[in-house]
């Protein structure tokens, strides 16, 4: 070398063909890897997605199951309240335009239609019944408090 001289390197044809090579594979390399990384990506984002979709229903069953029995259990409870308060209270005095007398008493079928007189006087439950062939009878049991006391027991 010459002091003063350009001392840059002038590549010959087949170095330059041969880093424009090597450039190139590294850049189809980290492409690769950025593809291979993206699907990985979006096949745990699938996994997850399907996880959660899988957790939403099971969640969804068992509080659906939860709520069902609640609601059997309200409705059970407010019979036995019902049923008690009818215990309880006194029967109605009727207005003279509410008494009727019945000179027949009609049959009482289950497609016979009937109407209240008065307000809380009486309450349709259903109750299920064990025989003795321990066999599950439902029936409707109609409480009332027309036949109570007027003294509280």
């Amino acid at each position: 070398h010459q002091p003063g001289a350009n001392n840059t390197h002038i590549p010959k044809n087949d170095e330059a063909d041969s880093d424009s090579m090597d450039d190139d594979h590294s850049i189809n390399e980290k492409e690769e890897r950025q593809q291979l990384q993206k699907m990985r990506r979006l096949q745990h984002a699938e996994r997850i997605q399907k996880a959660q979709e899988r957790f939403r229903s099971e969640a969804q069953k068992r509080l659906m199951r939860i709520m069902r029995e609640s609601l059997t259990m309200i409705d059970a409870a407010a019979d036995q309240i019902g049923k008690r308060f009818l215990s309880d209270a006194q029967p109605p005095t009727f207005l003279p335009h509410e008494e009727t007398t019945q000179q027949n008493q009609p049959t009482i079928l289950p497609t016979t239609l009937c109407r209240m007189k008065r307000p809380h006087t009486a309450r349709l439950v259903l109750e299920n019944n064990w025989d003795a062939t321990d066999t599950n009878e439902t029936k409707a049991v109609l409480y009332h408090s027309l036949d109570n006391s007027r003294e509280y027991h």
